[in-house]
């Protein structure tokens, strides 16, 4: 029972995660500036970034820990998987390529860890 609540809990918080992204993109307008090519300058904004970062990250967390698994590589692989997967859909959302690319290394390890 205790699993199912964790699990539970954990989907609701790695939801509100990607809603958060949606809502509120941790990217600002900088100065109200409109460059010659008529694209405006931008910049990140770090708190959305951690909070939206951090809120996916914990729910992937007590989602993986609502399941049983056999071995702690396949529990870590699964965190891993599930946290890449949010911090590269926030990345690519909000179109910030580093941020993108740390979940696909995130993926990439989890990927790895579960084929042990």
């Amino acid at each position: 029972m205790m699993k199912m609540i964790k699990k539970l809990i954990g989907g609701i918080i790695y939801t509100l995660g990607f809603i958060l992204t949606v809502i509120r993109p941790p990217v600002d307008r900088v100065a109200c500036m409109t460059l010659p090519g008529g694209e405006v300058c931008e910049g990140i904004n770090m708190f959305f970034l951690l909070l939206e970062t951090g809120i996916v990250l914990v729910g992937a967390t007590l989602i993986t820990l609502g399941h049983n698994f056999k071995s702690k590589c396949k529990e870590r692989g699964w965190i891993f998987l599930a946290g890449g997967l949010g911090i590269g859909f926030i990345g690519g959302y909000s179109r910030i390529l580093e941020v993108a690319l740390f979940g696909a290394m995130l993926v990439t390890l989890g990927v790895m860890e579960v084929r042990k």
